[in-house]
């Protein structure tokens, strides 16, 4: 009778010690979910002025500030992240080895990270952040590749898998498709308009162009150096006019073609100047037409007209706000902002076109 009376009063205890940490697990979600209504986004950095280029011309970029994990938005993972952190010490989930990004009107950005591997999705509106809840060895192996489409979906370039994989705004797997067609697949663009999914295959040296619910439509481009071959091309956007732009890296140089791959236009060259390319990676356009482009190797983003005049270099070798190392992929949002991929700073780069393109 003593011993069970001592363990009924043994469970007794250990349920209220529960009650009492889970109580305070929720204090501590309450009180950060309170604070984080009022407080400026880590992300932004209004007291770091930096603009291109530099007084007495008009600036033209700004330096905004960046995103390194889910800290960056004062973002909470809820109940369950906070007893944890409260049982195991916090615990942040960092970007690794950022290398491609898509930002929707809704204000969610998707960033695509080989280096875990998994897709980090930063709700910008509702200062969210979450991961796809999936195992990675089932789907996803090296993601380099992203796009998003106005129905709610994301297509991602896995250049091991060597296909192209789809989820929900919420990370879940939807489809995949391309196995057939694409060896490794690396720079994706969505064509809203026509309803094209433009796809770079890296060692195929060419594009191939789907619709969005996979079916292949053709395939354009091979290895060479004449106008509409390739030799190892990496990333690739769509124009809103329907042009497509594809940096054709170790051509040190980019192609621009229509909607059906037929080739316009074509420039750059390899130098360690202005205007010229050393490793030509991610490639974006602002509303006004200009072409961004990044170099890895400078370390730097220039922007063109479509002509290849070169209007601007904006960004500098190092670790510190407005610098890069090793950047990778851009993106240009409806607003003008610009994110930019700083694969080994571990961190998504944020600036703004003030006005319209230098």
């Amino acid at each position: 009778m003593t011993m069970l009376l001592v363990e009924i009063k043994g469970v007794t205890i250990i349920q209220r010690l529960r009650a009492v940490l889970l109580a305070a697990a929720v204090a501590v979600v309450l009180s950060s979910c309170q604070s984080n209504r009022s407080e400026t986004l880590r992300w932004n950095v209004s007291d770091v002025d930096l603009v291109w280029p530099l007084p007495p011309d008009l600036p033209r970029i700004q330096y905004v500030g960046q995103l390194t994990s889910r800290d960056s938005l004062g973002a909470t993972g809820g109940i369950g992240q906070a007893l944890r952190a409260l049982v195991l010490g916090k615990k942040e989930t960092n970007l690794v080895k950022p290398v491609a990004l898509a930002k929707n009107s809704a204000g969610l950005l998707v960033v695509a990270d080989p280096g875990i591997p998994t897709l980090h999705f930063f709700d910008l509106e509702n200062n969210a952040y979450w991961r796809p809840k999936i195992k990675h060895s089932e789907s996803l192996m090296s993601p380099v590749g992203i796009a998003l489409s106005d129905a709610g979906k994301v297509y991602v370039a896995d250049s091991i898998v060597g296909k192209i994989l789809v989820f929900d705004l919420k990370g879940r797997p939807l489809m995949s498709f391309g196995e057939e067609v694409l060896v490794r697949p690396t720079g994706i663009a969505l064509n809203r308009a026509q309803d094209r999914l433009y796809v770079v295959d890296t060692i195929n040296n060419q594009v191939s162009v789907f619709d969005t619910a996979g079916k292949h439509i053709k395939s354009f481009g091979s290895r060479g150096t004449k106008p509409g071959q390739f030799n190892y091309p990496t990333y690739i956007t769509a124009l809103p006019d329907g042009r497509i732009c594809v940096s054709d890296s170790l051509n040190f140089r980019v192609q621009l073609f229509d909607k059906d791959g037929s080739i316009l236009h074509q420039f750059g060259r390899a130098g360690n100047g202005a205007g010229t390319f050393s490793r030509p990676k991610g490639v974006a356009a602002d509303s006004h037409g200009a072409l961004y482009i990044v170099d890895a190797a400078f370390e730097n983003v220039q922007i063109f007209k479509d002509d290849g005049s070169l209007l601007l270099a904006f960004g500098n070798p190092g670790t510190g706000p407005g610098e890069f190392t090793l950047p990778v992929d851009i993106f240009l949002d409806s607003n003008d902002t610009i994110w930019v991929a700083d694969s080994f700073n571990q961190r998504i780069v944020v600036f703004r076109l003030l006005g319209e393109s230098p």
